[in-house]
């Protein structure tokens, strides 16, 4: 009877530390779903009111202003609002708002909630973090030392918080210890933290602390940009954010991605930045294995829940296609052949002395503009050959756009000038040649034809 009540009991035991182990397992990493989710959380209106939030838009000759950063503590979500100068606190169990006004407030980066609720504000502009407690009481000053010159964010490890120049330099606000490269600087007793590097040129996140880790991250387009947001003892959460290479115009996604320390990625999810009208500095926030986005959109400030998944959108190939299927730089290009013959066709259908009314039979309608020069004045016509769709940055009809002649959106431009009898003086084609895209001129006039690079 006692094995047998042995026996139950180890087999209790044993059940016991399996459902441990399980839920242990749990929490020690973002739960990845099959497919990527997003879920709202709460969104706030902007405004001064007391639960709403500032944002100025760009405009014209000013840059825009809005919550830098955010956090996310025991069910309660912290926007630092720089506009309004104050902290805005959400419950999302009770949905109730409250605000922590800030005095002495220039610029904030940053801000860090631990767990006593009490808040550390990164102002960079007057290069200070602000410790208050939940009631809004000022509680210490930290100065941030001369050798982070430009902080970027503030993290914490335990109950110690630190200051951090893009994962380069660390700074504790507790045992005032300084950290350079993995490295403590003189003076310094100690500082536990893992360093975060990135190495752009290769695609390697590096970390340093009690063990360094080199780990690749791979890039289906060219690097824009790369930011660690989580360590755990044995995965990283990190932003990425790629770039088109080849378009003519600034294409980007971002997403979110977990993975282990040998780079093999669990989950990823992407992120909606065309929804996006302000981007905050920190606008991603891991916390208990939760990730966080805050997206500032045209009608509100939305926070979002994110959970990655094993199978995530990618939007940028798609929209790289759809770009290029329209994009003039990608439209068929006239050829030198092309503008040949039509150089030479031009040279047949035009003779000096040929009237207005026989130019437009012959080229059809046309733009008119005036021109001067010294006392003399003409009445030119003016043709545009081999024009794409949607022209960029047209120039006006009087001057040869030179910058479109050499891209080959325009092929050739014609201008005829006539004389006060309304008869062709002289006429000049301007037209683009060779791979270098050299751009000539021919002065046709009683004199012969005259050609002439165009610089």
């Amino acid at each position: 009877m006692k094995k047998i009540l042995l026996f139950v009991t180890i087999l209790l035991t044993l059940f016991i530390w399996l459902i441990s182990i399980e839920n242990k397992t749990k929490v020690e990493g973002v739960n990845v779903l099959e497919v990527e989710e997003m879920s709202l959380l709460t969104e706030f209106a902007y405004g001064s009111g007391s639960e709403e939030v500032g944002l100025i838009p760009d405009g014209f000759e000013k840059l825009g202003k809005g919550p830098n950063s955010y956090f996310v503590r025991k069910q309660k979500i912290f926007i630092l609002d720089n506009v309004n100068e104050r902290v805005v606190i959400r419950d999302l169990k009770s949905n109730q708002t409250h605000n922590i006004n800030m005095d002495n407030f220039r610029f904030g980066q940053d801000i860090y909630v631990d767990n006593k609720e009490d808040l550390y504000i990164l102002d960079n502009g007057l290069s200070v973090v602000n410790q208050y407690n939940k009631n809004g009481e000022l509680l210490n000053t930290h100065e941030i030392p001369k050798e982070i010159k430009v902080p970027t964010s503030l993290t914490a490890k335990g109950s110690e918080v630190f200051v951090e120049q893009a994962g380069i330099v660390a700074f504790s606000l507790n045992n005032k210890s300084k950290k350079y490269n993995g490295k403590l600087l003189e003076g310094s007793v100690g500082i536990d933290i893992i360093q975060k590097k990135v190495d752009e040129k290769n695609g390697k996140i590096k970390l340093s602390g009690s063990k360094n880790h080199e780990i690749p991250v791979s890039y289906d387009h060219s690097f824009g940009a790369l930011d660690v947001l989580s360590i755990s003892n044995n995965e990283l959460v990190y932003k990425k954010t790629e770039v088109a290479p080849d378009v003519s115009i600034i294409m980007t996604e971002t997403t979110i991605e977990v993975a282990d320390f040998n780079g093999k990625v669990k989950g990823a999810i992407r992120i909606p930045i065309e929804n996006i009208d302000y981007i905050p500095v920190h606008m991603i926030r891991v916390d208990k294995n939760n990730i966080y986005l805050l997206s500032p959109e045209k009608d509100s400030l939305k926070v979002f829940e994110l959970h990655p998944g094993k199978k995530h959108k990618k939007k940028l190939k798609d929209r790289v296609e759809k770009y290029k299927q329209n994009d003039i730089e990608y439209q068929k290009k006239v050829t030198d052949k092309e503008i040949e013959e039509k150089v030479k066709d031009l040279e047949r259908k035009l003779e000096i002395g040929m009237t207005k009314g026989e130019v437009i039979q012959v080229l059809g309608e046309e733009k008119t503009s005036g021109l001067s020069e010294g006392d003399h004045s003409y009445f030119s016509l003016n043709y545009e050959y081999f024009v794409v769709p949607q022209l960029p940055n047209p120039v006006h009809i009087n001057v040869v756009d030179i910058d479109n002649l050499k891209s080959r959106n325009i092929g050739i431009q014609l201008y005829v000038f006539l004389s006060p009898e309304d008869k062709i003086e002289f006429y000049n084609i301007f037209y683009v040649k060779g791979d270098s895209n050299q751009v000539y001129q021919n002065n046709y006039s009683n004199d012969g034809i005259m050609v002439s690079q165009v610089e």
